[in-house]
C-alpha cells in the first residue's frame, strides 16, 4: 500500500466539524534554485536570506521558525533566476535527504532546490500546517521516491491528505503545541548553558597554576600539549598517561563464527554505542559477545571503572564502564593507577576535544593510533584536587542528565500530543466566547493539564 494510501485509511469517521481535504487544495505549493554560482553578481554583497536544507536541520530542539539563513542571494538573483521570495509565515519544508524537516520563516526568504514551500490558503493556520508535516514525517520520506537520493516531489505533496479541523481549532491545537516546543527550546538551552559552564568551570581549575605567583613554569611537554596552560601550581605535575593508567586496546571477534556472538552475555563496547557514549557511565551494550568469543579473540574483559575513549570515527567520545566490558580495536582502554582518579581523566578527556582533533589522522575516517595514546601527556593535580575537581564536574554532570531526562520526557508528550490533537482524538476547548467574544485562544486549565 502507498504512503498516501496510508494516510488515507484514517480519513473516515472525522471528528465533527473537521473534513478531509489535500494539501494541493489547501495550499500553494512551491520551490527553490541554486543561483549561478559563478555569477559574482548573484552572491556577493547579497542581503537576501537563502535557505538551505541544512539551515533548517541545524535549528535548535523546540525551535520552529527561521530567521536568518547562512547564505544569502542578491534581488538581481531573484530577477534572473525565477527565484520566488517567499513572505513571513510560509512553511518551508525539506525534501530532499533529510526529508520531512519544516520550520516558518519570519522574514521574507528564498530557498535553494531542497525544498517544498506551502503558502497556507485562508482555510489553513501555517503553524497547524508545520505540526502536521512534523507528525507525517515517516509517511512524508515513504510518499518520496528516487533511488540513489529520496526526494518528495510537489506534485506528490499536493496529492496527501489532511484532516483540518475548523480554523479557530487549528490555531487552538498549534498554541498547545508550540507551547510544548517553547518548553523543549527552554530546556535545550538550560542543558546547553550547563554544558558551556561545566567547560569553562575545568577551564579555570587547569589555568589555575597561570594565576599564581608560585606557579612552575612547564618544559618537556609535547604530545598532548594545551597551549594555553603556561605554569602549573605546585604539586601539580605534566606526566604521559601511561605512566599512572594501563593502556589496553579492544578487537573484535570473528563475526563468521555465531558461536563467537549468538546469546553471548558480555558487554562489549563499539561504535554501535555512540548514543550510550554521551553519558558519563555505560552499563550496557548494544551488542555482546560471548565467552567463546572472548577466549578465542584478541578482546580483553576489563574491569569496572575502566575508562573508554573513541578513538575512531566519533573520536574523544568517552564514558566509565560500570561494570566489567570488552570494547572493539576503535576504542582505547586506561585502567586508571591510585594516583589518577579515573573521573578526573574522563572530564579531562571530554574537556580536550581540540588536541583530539589535532592528534587524529586519517582521510576518510579520522582515528587516534595506540603510539599516540603511549606518548600522551596529561596534567595531573595532587590526587586531593583532582577529587575536588571531579566533585564540581559531576554536579554539572547531574544538572546536565536531569535536564535530559526532562527533554525526554518533554519529547514524548510531544509525540503524544500530536497524534492526539492533530487526529481529533482529543479536542481543544476554547475561551468561553462570552468573556473573550473577539479572541478565541486556548484555555489555561487545558495547558495545565497537558504539562500534569
Amino acid at each position: 500500500m502507498s504512503a498516501v494510501a496510508e494516510l488515507e485509511r484514517g480519513a473516515e469517521g472525522l471528528p465533527e466539524g473537521w473534513r478531509s481535504s489535500r494539501l494541493g487544495d489547501v495550499a500553494r505549493l512551491g520551490g527553490g534554485t541554486t543561483p549561478a554560482r559563478g555569477e559574482a553578481g548573484y552572491w556577493d554583497g547579497a542581503s537576501v536570506p537563502w535557505a538551505t536544507p541544512s539551515d533548517i536541520t541545524s535549528l535548535p530542539p523546540g525551535v520552529n521558525t527561521i530567521t536568518s539563513t547562512e547564505s544569502m542571494v542578491s534581488d538581481r538573483a531573484l530577477a534572473e533566476c525565477s527565484l520566488p521570495l517567499n513572505p513571513p509565515g510560509t512553511v518551508l519544508m525539506t525534501s530532499r535527504a533529510t526529508i520531512g524537516f519544516a520550520a516558518i520563516n519570519t522574514v521574507p526568504m528564498t530557498t535553494n532546490q531542497g525544498f517544498i514551500t506551502f503558502t497556507a490558503g485562508r482555510d489553513l493556520d501555517p503553524a497547524f500546517l508545520l505540526q502536521w508535516l512534523i507528525a507525517q514525517r515517516p509517511n512524508l520520506v515513504a510518499a518520496a521516491g528516487g533511488s540513489t537520493f529520496k526526494e518528495l516531489s510537489r506534485g506528490t505533496a499536493k496529492l496527501l491528505p489532511i484532516d483540518l479541523p475548523p480554523l479557530d481549532e487549528q490555531r487552538r491545537i498549534a498554541e498547545v503545541l508550540r507551547s510544548v516546543d517553547e518548553a523543549i527550546a527552554t530546556t535545550q538551552a538550560a542543558y546547553e548553558g550547563i554544558l558551556t559552564t561545566q567547560a569553562a568551570v575545568f577551564e579555570t581549575f587547569l589555568h589555575r597554576g597561570n594565576h599564581v605567583t608560585d606557579g612552575l613554569p612547564i618544559t618537556g611537554w609535547t604530545t598532548g600539549r594545551i597551549d594555553s596552560v603556561h605554569q602549573l601550581p605546585v604539586g601539580w605535575r605534566v606526566v604521559k598517561l601511561v605512566d599512572v593508567a594501563r593502556l589496553e586496546s579492544g578487537h573484535t571477534p570473528d563475526r563468521k563464527k555465531p558461536e563467537y556472538w549468538d546469546g553471548g552475555d558480555v558487554e562489549w563496547i563499539s561504535l554501535h554505542d555512540t548514543q550510550n557514549l554521551e553519558r558519563c557511565d555505560i552499563s550496557q551494550t548494544e551488542m555482546r559477545i560471548t565467552q567463546t568469543g572472548l577466549a578465542n579473540s584478541s578482546a580483553r574483559l576489563l574491569p569496572a571503572g575502566t575508562v573508554c575513549f573513541s578513538r575512531t570515527a566519533t573520536v574523544g567520545k568517552c564514558v566509565i564502564m560500570a561494570k566489567s566490558m570488552a570494547t572493539s580495536q576503535d576504542f582505547a582502554n586506561f585502567i586508571c593507577s591510585p594516583a589518577l582518579n579515573n573521573r578526573y581523566l574522563l572530564h579531562l578527556m571530554r574537556w580536550m576535544q581540540p588536541v583530539w582533533k589535532a592528534l587524529a589522522s586519517g582521510s576518510t575516517h579520522k582515528t587516534i593510533y595506540m603510539p599516540t595514546f603511549k606518548a600522551l601527556q596529561i596534567i595531573l593535580p595532587t590526587r586531593a584536587e583532582q577529587d575536588k575537581i571531579t566533585a564540581t564536574m559531576d554536579s554539572f554532570v547531574s544538572m546536565a542528565e536531569g535536564h535530559t531526562a526532562s527533554l525526554m520526557h518533554l519529547r514524548s508528550v510531544k509525540a503524544a500530543l500530536m497524534s492526539d490533537l492533530l487526529s481529533g482524538r482529543v479536542r481543544v476547548p476554547a475561551v468561553d466566547a462570552i468573556a473573550k467574544p473577539k479572541v478565541k485562544t486556548v484555555a489555561t486549565a487545558f495547558k495545565r493539564a497537558v504539562f500534569a
